[in-house]
């Protein structure tokens, strides 16, 4: 059985019901988890946590609790992997001195032509392009496609919580 709830309620359980059980700390799916196992009753309690990996362990020490890397899962799978997730983006040339950029979310793999099909219906439903003249659209705005796969989103990801640091240069514009 998984119990899943906030971060601040898992704190709580763990010092009330089983102060002697560490919690396992983890990434998935780009987003921080925190398991701690009731092996008496084989439950797990789960809660997402909003900091990285090393964050939420630290935090979690100061609160009092135990936290090692790792994750418990019932039947030594996880119950719910999350929504995998294609990033599309469009880059293409557009009426001001620099190149336009469109990016969406698709809850499968799209293709190209649907990256841009999804592109030119938005702008037609914001009234920015006429209907029904893609073919003219695509030809004008010479578009270059990019899509990426839920593997390299998370790898991202994945990079930039190990990794994070704050950002202490410029924020300027390019020009």
């Amino acid at each position: 059985m998984t119990l899943k709830t906030t971060l601040r309620r898992l704190i709580d359980i763990v010092k009330t019901e089983c102060p002697t059980e560490p919690a396992y700390v983890s990434l998935q799916q780009g987003r921080t988890v925190v398991t701690v196992a009731r092996q008496d009753t084989d439950t797990v309690v789960h809660a997402y946590a909003e900091g990285g990996v090393s964050q939420t362990k630290a935090y979690l020490e100061q609160e009092g609790v135990e936290a090692h890397d790792g994750a418990w899962f019932q039947d030594g799978m996880p119950e719910d992997q999350g929504t995998k997730v294609w990033i599309g983006a469009v880059a293409y040339k557009s009426d001001e001195p620099k190149p336009g950029l469109w990016v969406d979310a698709f809850p499968i793999r799209p293709s190209a032509g649907d990256v841009l099909a999804s592109m030119y219906q938005e702008f037609e439903d914001e009234g920015l392009v006429p209907p029904d003249k893609l073919d003219a659209f695509l030809v004008a705005v010479e578009p270059n496609v990019v899509i990426l796969e839920p593997d390299e989103i998370e790898a991202m990801l994945v990079r930039h919580t190990v990794t994070a640091q704050p950002h202490t240069g410029s924020t300027r514009e390019l020009d």
